[in-house]
């Protein structure tokens, strides 16, 4: 009973640590990977996406340039349930990151428990230090860091249901009993521990391949503590678990193989001896970061190791030696060291770069302090166990015969512990502000590497988003100064990115120079393609950027996007079929977006064919229940088909979860103004206004109320309202009926010919032509808008 008590306290105790040393990373932005991971990807917020995200490369929802061979579905799955809970809010998703460090946590503190024979001195500091260790900061702090955290809590799950099933096994066949075996372990069957092992250990291979050491680990725990080297003969009672756990290894890299692929740096290995000798200097480079974790950084540059002379190689070597001794001196001595190094070597396979992690070429042998959220745990476990002996031999020389010697090792134990635990908390709430937001991250990055271009170009394109356009173009400018000379590549992205930040500012001669630069090398890339598109669409010469999207896809066939930016651009142009034809085309790559099929339903809309218009806005709120957008195209529908209240209803439903909704505001007062309501109109057009002083139904709603009474006035705001949208077909319309009001009807029959070039079909436009006596008899006999 007094153990479970403990073992109670102790689990709250962590639980407090956890939050002593991350209280502050809930207030950090969504940043780096987290945009294209969360923010960006639309497949997380539909579970009608679930078979592709089994199905796909961990960046697959975007183009081959954002696909790295990563296969990670858990991790997205995680983001799904997040975003069913916290949509846009960043400090949800932390909070969850946070939840899984402390179940990684209280499970590394239970297998520690029963590597050190239930005795909980050096399990209980171990846990303590893994909660707070700096080194975690990334994994933890930053919310695309959850891949190993997630990995770690069914990697270590998995291993302390294979300690069960040993245990159990060993008892039952009369074989030493384990340490940390429960009494009655012979009782009980193997076989539900182990199948419970299995499935937890392909939960963890699904969330990052740090998962394939696994099987290291579990048969370095039976060589240490089963088998020995003189008893060799008793792992053929674990084969089959062994043999299952390698078996899922290769079905995992198989599967995974022919699924998404590897990275093309992964497919353009390190040459082997390179390789090898750069790991050894990491090996050491690594454990250094884990003892004395100061000078942490988001983008460590390692290079790669060419002679043996090398002095970093040099040291790695000797620290690697000085392990491997230690492994071997230790091995009947005292099994719990001897099995922790083992572990910690085993847990560093999958980032040896044997097979090539993909990184930018200046990091050289990819580095980061991420990949050490695993290997961390048994090295921290070495360290307890050391601190713990040396805490009990302080406490001896402190005791006296006034003081006896089990009071001093407490406090010895107390004071040593609190002063590491304090310093490594300190380090890490440091460290979580790095993480708070992209601009503070990737300046600090770039302190700690000043000559990397990647991150150069990265803040760049932050300053861009932040519409901080003279920063952004000095440190993209800046980028430049980093490249090499021979690397015709890099440079293109760069000139690519600047003139995007002139495009923006409406710089658009700069722009397209630029562009000539970057399509010097990349003429035939999609996305270079794509952005002289964009750049064409700023400039408002849809032509030109539908052709440079026509030839971005003929390249990459499956870019969303340009079928997106074409849709726009014949929507700009009323040529509302061919928008759908794109938006269709786009819909075929992501069958469930409920943004496509709002923008069908709107421009259904826009032809007068309200029945399909209902369908897609039915099945864009299907996939996205409160979408704001396809429920103001609704209310829409509901007007033009007579149901006045209810499209009014839907309107104020908006507008008490949304205030500030200028659309719903805007569409209400039209509704009400239309049927006649003005006193209550006003008040939602002025609103309207109020929150977006350009807002075109408002202003055109404005301008309409207004034709009757004070054609004039009307008049002004339609030419302010055609000055910023010179082919907005409504207000065009609109010109002409304040003509008609005041009896000009030659000026009227003017703007109503402009509205008919915009928009053949208009019905108003030709009713009043027809009225006026101005339309032939093939005009007369025009279709009604949405005929089919």
């Amino acid at each position: 009973m007094k153990t479970k008590i403990a073992l109670l306290l102790i689990a709250i105790v962590l639980a407090g640590c956890v939050y002593a040393a991350y209280w502050n990373a809930p207030k950090g932005d969504f940043i780096w990977d987290d945009i294209n991971l969360i923010v960006l990807d639309y497949q997380i917020k539909s579970w009608n996406f679930l078979k592709d995200i089994f199905a796909r490369d961990f960046f697959g929802f975007s183009d081959d340039n954002r696909k790295y061979g990563y296969y990670r579905p858990l991790v997205t799955i995680t983001y799904a349930l997040d975003w069913r809970f916290w949509q846009t809010d960043p400090a949800g998703y932390h909070w969850t990151n946070l939840l899984i460090h402390y179940l990684s946590t209280v499970i590394l503190f239970l297998i520690f428990y029963r590597l050190a024979n239930r005795r909980l001195l050096a399990p209980t500091i171990a846990a303590l230090l893994f909660a707070v260790h700096p080194i975690h900061t990334e994994s933890v702090t930053w919310i695309a860091g959850r891949t190993d955290p997630l990995c770690a809590l069914f990697y270590f799950a998995s291993f302390l249901a294979f300690q069960v099933y040993t245990e159990r096994l060993a008892a039952g066949q009369n074989l030493d009993p384990l340490p940390g075996a429960a009494p009655h372990a012979a009782r009980r069957s193997p076989y539900l521990p182990g199948a419970v092992s299995l499935v937890l250990f392909a939960f963890s291979l699904l969330a990052k391949e740090m998962a394939v050491s696994l099987p290291v680990v579990s048969a370095a725990y039976l060589f240490v503590y089963v088998t020995g080297i003189k008893k060799m003969k008793r792992l053929v009672r674990f084969l089959p678990i062994l043999a299952i756990q390698i078996g899922m290894v290769v079905g995992y890299f198989l599967f995974r193989y022919f699924q998404v692929g590897f990275s093309k740096q992964a497919k353009d290995p390190f040459d082997t001896i390179t390789a090898i000798l750069s790991f050894i200097k990491t090996i050491g480079y690594y454990s250094l970061k884990m003892l004395v974790p100061v000078h942490l950084s988001a983008y460590l540059q390692n290079p790669l190791v060419e002679s043996v002379l090398d002095p970093a190689f040099l040291a790695g070597f000797v620290f690697l030696a000085l392990l491997i001794a230690t492994i071997i001196v230790t091995f009947t001595r005292d099994k719990l060291i001897s099995f922790s190094l083992l572990f910690y070597l085993a847990s560093l396979l999958p980032i040896s770069n044997f097979i090539r992690i993909s990184g930018p070429k200046d990091m050289g042998f990819m580095t980061a302090e991420r990949f050490l959220y695993i290997p961390s745990a048994p090295f921290i476990l070495v360290g307890a166990i050391v601190l713990g002996r040396l805490i009990g031999r302080l406490g001896g020389l402190l005791a006296d015969c006034e003081w006896p010697v089990s009071k001093a090792r407490r406090l010895a134990a107390g004071v040593v512990t609190v002063a590491m635990f304090g310093s490594f908390t300190a380090l890490t709430i440091d460290r979580n502000v790095d993480w708070y937001s992209n601009e503070r991250l990737f300046t600090q990055m770039i302190a700690d590497a000043p000559n990397a271009t990647l991150l150069y170009v990265v803040l760049g394109n932050i300053y861009r988003m932040n519409k901080k356009y003279a920063e952004a173009e000095k440190i993209l400018n800046k980028a430049l100064e980093y490249i090499a000379p021979r690397d015709r590549e890099e440079p293109a992205w760069i000139y690519n990115d600047l003139a995007g930040i002139y495009a923006e500012q409406r710089r658009f001669d700069e722009a397209l120079q630029l562009m000539k630069l970057a399509s010097r090398t990349r003429l035939h890339n999609s996305a270079v393609l794509y952005n002289y598109g964009e750049i064409y669409r700023a400039m408002g010469d849809c032509k030109s950027a539908l052709e440079y999207y026509q030839r971005s896809l003929v390249i990459y066939r499956d870019n969303r996007a340009a079928f997106v930016k074409m849709g726009l651009c014949y929507q700009q142009e009323q040529a509302w079929e061919l928008a759908n034809k794109a938006y269709f085309a786009a819909l075929n790559l992501t069958p469930h977006s409920a943004s496509l099929l709002n923008h069908l339903g709107y421009n259904y809309l826009r032809l007068g064919n309200l029945a399909k218009a209902e369908i897609y806005l039915t099945q864009a709120l299907r996939e996205k229940p409160r979408y704001i957008k396809a429920r103001l195209n609704l209310s829409q529908i509901r007007y033009r088909q007579g149901k006045t209240d209810e499209a009014i209803a839907i309107l104020n439903e908006i507008l008490a979860e949304k205030e500030k909704n200028a659309d719903a505001h805007a569409y209400l007062g039209l509704i009400l103004a239309q049927t006649g309501k003005l006193p209550e109109a006003g008040p939602h057009i002025r609103r309207a206004l109020a929150i977006d002083p350009k807002h075109i139904q408002a202003r055109l709603t404005l301008a309409t109320v207004n034709i009757d009474t004070q054609p004039q006035n009307a008049r002004r705001i339609l030419q302010g309202l055609l000055q910023d949208v010179p082919e907005d077909v409504e207000a065009t319309f609109a010109m002409g009926l304040t003509y008609l009001s005041e009896k000009n009807n030659v000026a009227a029959a003017e703007w109503f010919e402009k509205t008919l070039k915009i928009n053949p079909r208009h019905q108003g436009a030709l009713h009043e032509m027809k009225n006026l006596g101005l339309l032939s008899e093939e005009d007369k006999g025009q279709p009604a808008a949405g005929d089919e």
